[in-house]
């Protein structure tokens, strides 16, 4: 696949993000990682400590305001040992799987929405496990509140 197709992938695949009136309501059932209205959300506590949860999108969240930067990574590497997210940002896998693991000990692939907020830029950290993953990164705007907006009001 050449890097122009990867890009308009990419692009389908954000477009794609933003929920349509029609889709059901994400189910309260602690698996959501079959439902493409969830996204993977990584933090780090007041103590320092990263973790990792499935957590919806409401069908009232607005499109997602990214920043211009986009970084496109075809990531050779298996394992990324525990580290920090250098800013908060999204990455979007469009093919593979991508794997977070929390220093709480929590373990989590992406969910079909192939969506994952990073936002523990303190802390411990996390680690990354991938298999044939491609994945696009956008920082999130300054004062982005993903909760709010996954819940409709941002």
């Amino acid at each position: 696949m050449e890097r122009r197709d990867v890009l308009k992938l990419g692009s389908l695949a954000l477009m794609g993000l933003a929920i349509p009136e029609s889709a059901p309501e994400a189910a309260p059932a602690q698996d959501l990682s079959g439902d493409a209205t969830t996204f993977l959300h990584c933090w780090a506590d007041e103590k320092g400590v990263t973790h990792v949860a499935i957590k919806p999108i409401s069908k009232a969240a607005k499109p997602l305001p990214f920043a211009s930067q986009m970084d496109l990574h075809f990531d050779g590497v298996p394992l990324h040992p525990q580290h920090k997210s250098p800013h908060p940002q999204f990455v979007v896998t469009l093919q593979g799987e991508f794997e977070v693991e929390g220093s709480d000990g929590s373990r989590l692939k992406a969910p079909a929405s192939g969506l994952t907020y990073m936002e523990d830029t303190t802390g411990e950290g996390h680690t990354v496990r991938l298999v044939n993953a491609v994945n696009i990164n956008l920082p999130a705007p300054e004062k982005f509140d993903v909760l709010a907006w996954a819940r409709g009001e941002g």
